[in-house]
């Protein structure tokens, strides 16, 4: 005869899976076996099992839950985006095309490229493949053959009133798509600050959240000499991330033991909707920013 302890294990796939841990009465006391027990509820109930869950299980979870064909597609359209902001910055310093493809380079892969580099990640994830310079280039190229294109349009065009309502409309594009890019990076940047496991979450996660979506764009706006440093000195952006990075990261940390995958996609898909619509909320009624004067 043997006797059978059950320990229940939610796996990373969704359901439970019952594991067995046989004793036998031959050899095992029974105060052994409830010492084992015990040991196994304290360790339930402790920091320990927390550093486990967040360290080694929540990582593999959230892969699960961001790769997906939503969040890539959030992913590339942020890049051309941010790409498209370079293109509009390089038009008007009236600068070269190797100073569009900088800026749009910066914008879109730069806060991710010094993230990596912080962790020390190799390969860096914007090199280890190339679609994102793919998209960062041909945005480039297609932005700057349109803008030789609009050149040729005479200036009693540029006033008319179809034209000014087409610029009205791209520009509201322009931001939804930023604010998009801006929800999927602020995952991201939680993302991988759990994966590296950085401590404390609510911390880092917040700021690899502000890192991953505004650094580059603030070293373009510094390296394109303009007189205002948008993302930090102008309307709210960089702490739509910041806020909604601390979000999610305190969401992760107070589930740490009712842990299961469709909790997990409900904290990403609640904050990326969340940050976005802070993010055109902001934009619609023009929140004004907190200065010292």
């Amino acid at each position: 005869m043997k006797k059978k302890r059950k320990a229940d294990y939610r796996s990373t796939l969704g359901y439970e899976t019952p594991i067995y841990l046989v004793f036998s009465k031959k050899s095992v006391q029974p105060s052994v076996v409830a010492a084992f027990d015990q040991a196994i509820n304290n360790l339930k109930q402790s920091q320990e099992y927390q550093n486990i869950i967040s360290w080694y299980l929540y990582p593999v979870i959230l892969l699960q839950t961001v790769d997906s064909g939503w969040f890539h597609s959030l992913d590339i359209l942020g890049t051309v985006f941010f790409s498209i902001s370079g293109v509009l910055i390089a038009n008007s310093l009236n600068g070269t095309l190797l100073s569009a493809l900088l800026y749009a380079v910066l914008a879109s892969v730069g806060g991710g490229l010094f993230r990596d580099i912080i962790f020390g990640q190799r390969p860096v994830d914007a090199l280890e493949t190339p679609i994102y310079l793919i998209i960062v280039f041909s945005t480039v190229i297609i932005g700057f053959t349109l803008s030789k294109l609009f050149e040729r349009v005479d200036t009693s065009a540029k006033h008319s009133h179809h034209y000014k309502r087409v610029i009205k409309h791209f520009k509201l594009l322009l931001t939804t798509c930023d604010a998009l890019g801006l929800a999927a990076f602020t995952v991201t940047g939680v993302l991988i600050s759990l994966m590296a496991k950085v401590e404390p979450l609510w911390l880092w996660g917040p700021f690899f959240a502000f890192l991953t979506g505004a650094a580059g764009t603030i070293i373009r706006d510094i390296l394109s000499k303009s007189r205002k440093i948008s993302d930090i000195e102008g309307e709210i952006y960089s702490e739509v991330a910041i806020v909604w990075g601390l979000i999610l990261s305190v969401a992760l940390l107070s589930n740490t033991f009712n842990i299961r995958p469709d909790l997990i996609r409900f904290f990403v898909w609640f904050t990326v909707v969340g940050a976005f619509l802070t993010r055109m909320f902001i934009y619609y009624f023009r929140v004004p920013n907190v200065y010292f004067k």
